[in-house]
């Protein structure tokens, strides 16, 4: 695990985990992810949230098709 940061909410103190990776590609994030299940079993007091988040400095927007062309 590269992190665990303390966060103060409303109802209460908080650590959340946190794996930091150069690249958003899926396969990493998949690892990333698999990673963190492996670390919620033996952390406990530990906040995973549900389905995971994903930051990033920057998205690059998907690349467009040319006119004409067709998507299958």
């Amino acid at each position: 695990m590269d992190r665990l940061v303390k966060v103060d909410l409303p109802d209460g103190q908080r650590i959340l985990a946190c794996e930091i990776k150069k690249s958003g590609q899926p396969r990493v994030v998949r690892e990333a992810v698999n990673q963190l299940l492996r670390y919620r079993q033996s952390l406990h007091g530990v906040l995973f949230l549900g389905g995971g988040m994903q930051v990033a400095a920057f998205f690059v927007p998907a690349p467009v098709a040319p006119r004409g062309s067709h998507r299958a």
